[in-house]
């Protein structure tokens, strides 16, 4: 793998460092070679990725994985006891009570109950909220019939944030239970998907964590459905392709995914990162942490591929997906001061690494784009494009658009659609889908930068939720998001148009995207477009043409479900919420 990637990267640095003056510039010429090979390196990485996962989807499923060597008659045994678990913090509780509800039910339905027990364990700090989880807890005993099978927790102190939370259950109840399932406030598994994976585990008595390549699913605004279309267009080329390559040493999500108590505990404890300043403190990307730690000490990590019946939400506009991305992000920044642990896997340690390059990526390009500029004003390029940087920008956009092409070909082969009319359809998804997201990267490189340099600056910030559900985003909001980034853009396009002039095909490119992103953020928020092209059959994922039984019940609870309450009717519950979390504990 190192070899496929470094012998093109190799050719198109050459190809770079021909075009660059470094007679006139060395110092500038090399930093832009640099940046460039990081970005390269990168697209190289993901491009065989989906190629061998290209191949892999062409031959069919692995007859030597662990799927497949997994009996599907596979008996429990008696002694298996698994704990579905929960952790929230100040969460839409109508949403996330709807996917246990529905997690629950499925469970159920498939015999597993004698088996599973569902932990809800709550951090949450706003008094009505708490009222609200307990008050559907207490609903969900009767309506669900879970009583025996149901518990809410919540933490007086929380610390720790989700890591903390688990950590508290596992001191407190985890003996008892061989595995786990780890939910998000997002999620929703079917009860054959959790059979499934418990059977997994019985069958490789070496495998420590599970992950499933949980698909995006409930999405109502353009945006979302977008996302969700693209989750199921291409994200099946890049699972199949790392788990062809990773093989044990594979990723750990956070949530729809299943894991062996007994070594999490004893393995996967984590202390705060010392010293002082921003990427210090507690650890924020506790997962892949969590990873890397459970393999250093023997046991697999895997993704199951493919896992139906694994679903989770999406960010329903740019902005709330910008948002989440600042916390992640950070919390990636600090996790790469723990590449240098002794006894990481190499493959772990470059999933440390790939984490952090999915948001500081936007960066690197920001960084790159800015050394060309400077380049060019200070009169180092010579006047016009030499045929390098033609060619490379080809192959940088080819390698861009791979994943998007292979999902064509698929597609229009039967493994994505069955009829010559949904292939036209879906092709017409998938072009919008790119079109739209092109639009929208410069707004994302500059507020990855943006983050990247205000972290640095150690500028304070706060743990938050994200939003699961809300109003569409409106022009104040937006231009409140992203009015200084759109500016930033616009001077730099302003300065290159006043003294290159020879560049103008280059930057109108981006330009187009700037003056587009603002509306663009605004209307694709809207549900009212996204049940529109759901009309006219754009953007479709599999779970939209049959839906499954656990997201049909998933919806008819959500519809069903009271939000949280008034806050009158808190003030008049306070006392009785407080002794029945007590009586919880």
């Amino acid at each position: 793998m190192a070899a496929l990637v470094a012998v093109p990267t190799g050719a198109c640095a050459w190809l770079l460092a021909i075009a660059l003056p470094f007679a006139a510039m060395p110092v500038l010429s090399a930093i832009a070679l640099a940046l460039f090979v990081v970005i390269l390196a990168w697209l190289w990485l993901d491009a065989w990725t989906v190629l061998f996962g290209f191949g892999r989807l062409r031959r069919g499923p692995d007859p030597r994985g662990i799927e497949a060597t997994t009996p599907r008659d596979l008996a429990l045994d008696a002694a298996v006891r698994v704990a579905v678990v929960m952790p929230i913090c100040n969460e839409d509780v109508a949403r996330a009570y709807a996917g246990l509800q529905a997690t629950f039910e499925s469970v159920a339905a498939e015999g597993l109950l004698a088996h599973f027990d569902f932990y809800i364990l709550s951090d949450s700090t706003r008094e009505d909220v708490r009222a609200a989880e307990v008050l559907g807890w207490v609903r969900l005993q009767g309506a669900a019939g879970a009583a025996g099978h149901l518990y809410y927790r919540h933490r007086r102190t929380p610390r720790g944030h989700k890591s903390g939370n688990v950590a508290d259950f596992c001191r407190r109840w985890g003996r008892r239970y061989r595995y786990m399932a780890m939910l998000d406030a997002d999620s929703v598994m079917s009860g054959a998907c959790l059979r499934r994976l418990t059977q997994i585990m019985e069958a490789h008595p070496d495998i420590g964590m599970l992950q499933t390549d949980a698909h995006f699913a409930g999405c109502p605004t353009l945006y979302g459905r977008m996302q969700q279309f693209g989750d199921s267009a291409y994200r099946a080329l890049y699972d199949a392709g790392a788990r062809f390559w990773q093989l044990g040493e594979s990723h750990y999500w956070g949530h729809n995914a299943l894991i062996r108590v007994a070594p999490f505990m004893r393995h996967c404890a984590l202390r705060r990162i010392p010293g002082r300043g921003p990427f210090s403190g507690e650890i924020l990307s506790h997962d892949s942490v969590e990873a890397a730690l459970m393999r250093r000490a023997g046991w697999g990590v895997w993704l199951t591929y493919p896992s139906p019946g694994s679903y989770e939400g999406y960010p329903l506009s740019l902005p709330e997906k910008l948002r989440r991305d600042r916390r992640w992000f950070r919390g990636d920044l600090m996790n790469l001061r723990l590449c240098a642990i002794p006894g990481l896997h190499p493959v772990h340690r470059l999933l440390f690494l790939g984490n952090v390059m999915g948001y500081l990526g936007s960066v690197v390009w920001a960084a790159f784009l800015l050394a060309l500029t400077v380049l060019a004003l200070r009169g180092g390029a010579a006047s016009g494009v030499p045929w390098q940087a033609g060619l490379l920008l080809g192959i940088t956009v080819g390698l861009l658009v791979l994943r998007k092409l292979l999902a064509l070909a698929l597609g229009f082969t039967g493994q994505s659609t069955t009829r010559q009319r949904d292939g036209r359809r879906f092709a017409a998804s998938v072009a919008c889908e790119a079109l739209t997201m092109a639009l929208l990267a410069p707004l994302q490189v500059l507020f990855h930068a943006r983050v990247l340099v205000l972290a640095a600056l150690g500028v304070g910030w706060r743990w938050t939720s994200p939003l699961r559900s809300g109003a569409q985003l409106g022009w104040r909001t937006a231009l409140a998001c992203h009015g200084i980034d759109v500016a930033v853009g616009f001077a730099w396009l302003a300065l290159l148009w006043a003294l290159r002039l020879d560049l103008w095909p280059w930057t109108v490119p981006v330009a187009v995207a700037l003056l587009a992103s603002l509306p663009l953020c605004v209307y694709t928020s809207r549900p009212a477009l996204g049940r529109t092209t759901r009309r006219w059959g754009l953007f479709l994922t599999p779970e939209e043409r049959e839906v499954p039984p656990v997201l049909r019940a998933f919806a008819r609870h959500l519809a069903a479900d009271a939000s949280v309450p008034p806050a009158a009717t808190v003030d008049a519950m306070r006392s009785d919420s407080e002794v029945s979390a007590a009586r919880a504990s």
